[in-house]
């Protein structure tokens, strides 16, 4: 018999990301798994895909003119950079029922026992 399914991590958007993706319907605070920030990262670049991609390299994303590029840091990136540089613009949701079900921790007691 399999345990239980872990939840999903989730994550919010640095205030920067949010800004450029709000615009293909990021929500302010809200809490997004890692696929669902994804679909709205791509959402982003379909949007404006004539104007970012690369015309002799399709893998490659053209962003010096965009806020996307001010967001990364980057003139361009290719697939394989993607998830590092959305990583670095999204931060983990510590799980807090997950901390509220662990046992606490030992007291530390300063004095040797004699």
């Amino acid at each position: 018999m399999e345990g239980p399914v872990a939840p999903q991590r989730r994550y919010t958007l640095s205030e920067n990301f949010f800004n450029v993706l709000a615009d293909v319907g990021a929500e302010k605070d809200k809490q997004y798994e890692w696929k669902d920030v994804i679909m709205l990262f791509l959402r982003y670049l379909a949007k404006r895909k004539p104007s970012l991609f690369d015309p002799e390299n399709k893998s490659r994303v053209m962003c010096q003119a965009d806020p996307l590029g001010r967001v990364f840091g980057v003139s361009s990136f290719t697939k394989d950079e993607t998830r590092m540089l959305v990583r670095q613009q999204i931060s983990l949701v510590e799980d807090e029922a997950l901390y509220a079900s662990l046992p606490p921790l030992p007291s530390c007691s300063n004095s040797a026992p004699r």
